[in-house]
């Protein structure tokens, strides 16, 4: 009960952020806050995996109740971890680990015009993308259902409390039940992409061996990249940054992502 009572004050301290948060319109500032606001008031009754349903503005988020939601709301529409750093026309997206479809949502409203191709391999999470994509009416976004990894094959998942959790884990093995596909990163880079996002939970490392291996960095000019785990795989992350440097890409840090972005 003191916890509850506890989390009150937080909960308020953290809508004020937002309602002064000056580098957003004061309307989705607004919408923002009272969406937090229903995540911080459902936090003392709804229980884990509990369906939930979120209003941001016009956008209607289908969810399943978790800790994480706030967060990502924070991350992706306070903090802003996707946006450009300049205003540049943008006509195809590639949206890796889409989750539940806050990202897809993003890149929505601030490129309408986009085509967005959304990979995610969790089947709840899906679910929720694909009613997202459907509810929100997202034009031209396609989704599928699968992981992406190095190459062609399988991945198999973990199992974890949560239903469509951000912190969704796979390996390259284990038990038949819990298999399920993945598309090699060289075949969905046969095209060029304007923005590519990318938060897989580790998988990441797996992927840019390849990426690296084939020289595919130039595929795109802005990537959006989660890197997990970078002190145990600190010599592959900076043979990572030295690659994009050496193509020609700056970068900026924003806390867990990573903008890797060409000034053009």
């Amino acid at each position: 009960m003191i916890s509850k009572l506890l989390f009150i004050p937080r909960a308020a301290e953290d809508i004020i952020k937002v309602l002064l948060h000056k580098n957003i319109l004061f309307s989705e500032r607004w919408n923002i806050a009272k969406a937090l606001a229903k995540i911080k008031i459902a936090s003392l009754s709804k229980k884990l995996n509990e369906p939930f349903v979120l209003r941001l503005g016009k956008l209607k988020i289908n969810c399943l109740y978790n800790i994480h939601i706030g967060f990502l709301i924070k991350e992706i529409f306070v903090k802003e971890v996707y946006a450009l750093n300049k205003n540049k026309e943008i006509f195809k997206v590639l949206d890796i680990g889409s989750n539940i479809g806050l990202s897809v949502a993003y890149f929505k409203m601030r490129f309408p015009d986009a085509v967005i191709e959304a990979y995610e391999p969790d089947k709840n999470s899906f679910e929720l993308l694909q009613k997202n994509i459907r509810e929100n009416d997202l034009k031209n976004v396609s989704a599928e259902e699968m992981a992406v990894s190095d190459e062609n094959g399988f991945l198999f998942a973990l199992s974890i409390e949560e239903k469509a959790s951000v912190n969704s884990n796979f390996a390259t093995s284990g038990k038949e039940e819990s298999q399920l596909r993945a598309k090699g990163i060289p075949e969905i880079l046969q095209q060029n992409f304007d923005i590519i996002k990318m938060d897989i939970e580790g998988g990441e490392w797996r992927i840019f061996k390849k990426i690296i291996e084939h020289q595919l960095i130039p595929k795109a000019s802005n990537w959006f990249v989660e890197f997990h785990q970078i002190e145990k795989n600190k010599k592959q992350f900076e043979e990572i940054l030295n690659c994009f440097q050496r193509n020609g890409f700056e970068r900026e840090e924003r806390k867990e992502v990573v903008y890797f972005y060409k000034n053009i």
